[in-house]
């Protein structure tokens, strides 16, 4: 009860080893796997580990359970569906803003104060305050005014104070004797604060309640749920209590740890500071964006989240009569992993008591950092943790690189024993840290010649282009102001800034979230002679620009831009069918879905996208697969003519014969590295219905799988279903690793009105049910197919293709599924969330041949060389703290593939651009190499002063 049990158990644990009890029926785990066992997902057939009785404590006071006390799994999950929606990312963009105010003032406040005041300021008081203040407006609209006015406000310090008690009941708990003269001793103490901790909980939503506001804050989904009566005014009282209390001090405690460990560490302070001033030219520069790229900035936050963590006691699960770590533990015991002790532990990280943030940016560092889990993890795991940003990411990036680019700070008590000095009651009860601040002696003017730190990542994934035109950020920032205002002045209706909600829409309407970036505006062109004029504005303001069509490709800088204009097609949805209709002119700001509604009345299609969510543009820029391939080639194969914005504004017509004949065959296939397509002409042909089959498997079980993996290798072989022209199937390997959930998936289409089609006939005999079966039969219109996949387009997460291809020999059909359980199992099974599918696409011999008689294309693929697989690997997750992990993985699955396929003489030297991965070159594999020199030879034709090289985010460059 002294505020010291983590080093209390800690000891206990370095004497009896990673599990020892605690009391009479509680058990403390010291190892990395009890962090999994106890708290992660559970194998198949194995119940939850449930929140422990401590809960009830923590939750008294309320009539009902909330996001953190709830310890029934339903409720819980019922409870954070309602909240999830507050740290969306969506959610937590249009927060920074009012974040970033507060920032603001609190450094503002803070750094003159600290220089006035003898003996410095208590940082510790001071953040504490911020955060309260922060959590106010996000959880109640108003803030508390505590930095303002400089005094900790009453609720404040009520909640410390209730804490504290929170942790007196639960040790006297423990033991029956003190239990029973604790509840003689306690109740008008505990029901006194608890009492008045809920009653001001009640006051402060009844206010936010009342209140006729607009702004959105993390109650604005529930507040809106309470009025319709789906959610109970006390359960919203009781979810804002808890974030109140988890999310303010939490960041207090983070932020405090990192001050005192940066300036207590030689040669950390300096570091820190020179990656923040050499990354701004300028304090008005620094948002939560960029700030939380900056990888000695993130390796600190990491490294105090380790060293000092929030929760150092360990958060306490009943054992429903399970094995962990070894050892077999009674159903009702209590458990838990000492977060403290593990991270402390020499066998986990080298040096545990220094503070080394390199350790987290070393690739050679030997520690075990899934010891650290200051989130916790599993469906339990701390609700912010699965943004692409967490709130509470974005408050410590922005605190502290507003911080030490304003101000050089020096603690004044130089001995600080900082850990030492506090003490431990559930959560913290800090020491103070007494600091003073100094204005920064040099701003440098001349600023480090680096690119954003995003575009350089991309660029050394190959992905990029890492011109020196763009070596200072403060230039590329302005220019993409200069631009933004010039196109705003010129198309004042078209061009949209970070404050209004058309740019909120535009800017996040991409799939993976790995490429959400931060444009300094957004251009939506309302004609192809816009664009071409905004190209010339944009080429003379030396502005950095990006183009988003549909916002499929996963590739970070392929479809947004940071610090310049965003270009989104969506207004050039040009939907015209020549005379005879046999020409449909499209432009590349509308889906698949919206081309095949429009057709489809018609008796009509054309060669496009099997899912109908996919954009035109980037699709037929890239090549193309449609279900017509086999008989009609890639999707790009039937376009007669493309209409162009050049790089220097122009606007042209590109066919296969006359003045940009060269222009045409690059564009059929070599993305967007020649000029912003602003239509295609493709021919139509005629099409009503169709058969859809297939579905969707339990690949759990092995007999299932064997018979899913059987009938591909069948519908594989020389005369089965891939020689028939009409058939067109996907088989799909679906795994969710962190529960075991495997899925087995196959889309079939044959056009027409065969209703037993035989190419598929080895899928239909499978012997198992369906969990999902699709139609099964023929459809009226062949549309359904796509337009039945388009509702399988859900944007939210983040995610990553790569391309590999192989020989339709068995031997590499199950080279690759083995290798995909192999390799992505035990590092996805880590990462709640993820889940990791192999697609299976076959590239029949007639689909080449079609190809080669459409007058070729770049991809220039040779039809003698037979049928080949091109194979997708898709991953998704939803942590940006794991994209390192998955981008590593993602390379490892593709280069054992090929190698273990090569080893056969089974690899076949393709890459297939619209699913490969930022690391990946596609353009290499073309025509075997041949197609390169002539595509950059057109490149410098159209582009000679390099905007398009420069200047243009590109998916894939031509290197």
């Amino acid at each position: 009860m002294g505020g010291r049990s983590h080093r209390a158990i800690e000891k206990q644990h370095k004497k009896y080893g990673p599990v020892f009890r605690v009391s009479p029926n509680e058990l403390s785990f010291a190892s990395v796997d009890s962090w999994k066992a106890i708290y992660g997902f559970p194998p198949p057939g194995q119940p939850h580990l449930v929140k422990g009785e401590f809960y009830d404590i923590y939750g008294a006071g309320f009539k009902t359970g909330c996001i953190g006390s709830e310890r029934d799994p339903q409720q819980h999950a019922l409870k954070k569906k309602n909240l999830l929606a507050a740290f969306s990312t969506k959610a937590l963009n249009t927060q920074e803003a009012l974040v970033q105010q507060c920032w603001d003032q609190f450094v503002e406040k803070v750094g003159p104060l600290s220089r006035e005041t003898p003996g410095g300021i208590d940082i510790v008081k001071w953040f504490e305050m911020a955060t309260f203040d922060i959590l106010g407006e996000m959880a109640f609209g108003e803030s508390f005014h505590c930095v303002e006015t400089g005094k900790h406000h009453f609720w404040l310090d009520l909640i410390l104070e209730h804490l504290l008690e929170i942790s007196l009941v639960d040790n006297l708990r423990r033991f029956p004797f003190l239990a029973t003269l604790g509840r003689w001793i306690l109740p008008s103490l505990t029901v006194n604060v608890r009492n008045k901790h809920t009653g001001y909980s009640r006051e402060k939503v009844q206010k936010r309640l009342n209140a006729q506001n607009t702004r959105h804050d993390f109650l604005t989904n529930m507040v809106s749920k309470v009025k319709s009566g789906e959610v109970s005014h006390e359960e919203l009282t009781a979810h804002a209590s808890t974030l109140i209390i988890a999310g303010g001090e939490t960041t207090a405690h983070t932020l405090s740890s990192i001050v005192f460990y940066v300036l207590k560490t030689p040669g950390c302070r300096e570091r820190l500071m020179s990656e923040i001033r050499h990354h701004y030219s300028s304090y008005e520069q620094i948002d939560a964006t960029s700030a939380l790229q900056l990888p000695y900035l993130q390796a600190v936050i990491q490294e105090a989240l380790r060293i000092h963590p929030s929760g150092a006691q360990g958060f306490p699960r009943t054992s429903p009569g399970v094995i962990i770590d070894g050892h077999y533990v009674p159903a009702g015991t209590e458990v838990y992993t000492s977060a403290w002790t593990v991270v402390h532990d020499d066998a986990n990280f080298h040096d545990p008591y220094a503070f080394k943030p390199e350790r987290w940016m070393d690739p050679a560092c030997n520690d075990i950092k899934d010891a650290s889990q200051p989130f916790s993890l599993g469906y339990r795991a701390c609700i912010g943790r699965n943004s692409t940003y967490s709130f509470a990411f974005i408050e410590m990036a922005l605190c502290l690189t507003k911080l030490a680019y304003k101000y050089d700070w020096e603690l004044v008590d130089k001995a600080l024993d900082w850990e030492a000095a506090s003490r431990c009651y559930i959560m913290w009860w800090k020491a103070p840290i007494m600091a003073v601040a100094s204005e920064t002696s040099v701003l440098p003017s001349v600023r480090m010649k680096s690119q954003n730190v995003i575009l350089g990542l991309a660029a050394l994934a190959g992905a990029v282009s890492a011109s020196p035109t763009f070596a200072d950020a403060a230039g590329l920032a302005a220019s993409g102001r200069r631009a933004c205002q010039q196109l705003a002045s010129k198309y004042p209706k078209d061009v949209f800034f970070p404050q209004s909600e058309t740019f909120h829409t535009e800017s996040t309407a991409i799939y993976s979230e790995t490429c959400i970036l931060s444009p300094s505006c957004v251009f939506e062109p309302s004609s192809t002679a816009s664009l071409g004029s905004a190209v010339q504005i944009i080429r003379a303001a030396r502005s950095r620009f990006a183009v988003r069509a549909g916002g499929h490709m996963p590739v970070p800088g392929a479809q947004s831009v940071e610090s310049g204009v965003m270009i989104a097609l969506s207004k050039l949805n040009t939907r015209n069918l020549n005379r005879d209709k046999t020409i449909a002119s499209i432009g590349p700001g509308q889906t698949w879905e919206d081309v095949y509604t429009w057709l489809a009345p018609e008796g009509l299609a054309v060669n496009g996208g099997r899912y109908g969510t996919v954009g035109v543009g980037g699709l037929l820029v890239g090549g193309g697969i449609s279900y017509f391939s086999s008989t009609k080639g890639w999707g790009c194969d039937t376009i007669v003519a493309y209409e162009v914005v050049l790089a220097d504004g122009c606007v042209v017509e590109a066919r296969a014969h006359g003045k940009y004949a060269d222009l045409f065959w690059a564009l059929h296939g070599g993305h967007n590295n020649f000029g912003i397509v602003t239509r295609f002409d493709l021919k139509t042909f005629p099409v009503t219905s169709a058969f859809i089959g297939g579905g969707l498997w339990d690949g759990s079980d092995t007999s299932t799988q064997t018979q899913f993996l059987s009938a591909f290798e069948s519908y594989m072989k020389p005369g089965g279903g891939v020689d028939d022209p009409n058939a067109a199937i996907s088989a799909i390997i679906g795994l969710t690793p962190s529960t075991g959930a495997k899925q087995l998936t196959s889309l079939q289409f044959y056009p027409g009105n065969d209703s037993s089609p035989r190419a598929f006939e080895n899928f239909t005999a499978i012997d198992a049910p369906f969990i999902q079966p699709l139609p099964g039969a023929v459809m009226p219109s062949w549309t359904a197919l796509p337009i039945l996949l388009a509702q399988l387009g859900v944007r939210g997460s983040r995610e990553i293709y790569s391309s590999v291809s192989f020989s339709p020999d068995p031997r590499a059909i199950r080279i690759a599924n083995e290798t995909v359980t192999e390799l992505a199992v035990p590092v996805l099974s880590e990462i709640p969330n993820s889940t990791i599918a192999f697609t299976y696409q076959p590239v029949s011999k007639d689909w080449l041949q079609a190809s080669k008689a459409s007058g070729n294309n770049v991809l220039d693929l040779d039809p003698n060389r037979g049928t080949f697989i091109a194979g997708l690997i898709t991953i998704t997750w939803t942590d940006a703290a794991d994209d390192v992990a998955i981008n590593l993985l993602t390379q490892r699955i593709v280069r054992t593939i090929e190698v273990r396929t090569r080893a056969l003489d089974l690899y076949y030297p393709f890459i297939y651009l619209n699913d490969a991965g930022p690391a990946q070159r596609p353009f290499e594999t073309y025509g075997g190499g041949r197609s390169l020199p002539k595509l950059r030879a057109i490149r410098a034709k159209y582009d000679p002063q390099g905007l398009l090289l420069n200047y243009l985010g590109h998916g894939f460059l031509l290197e």
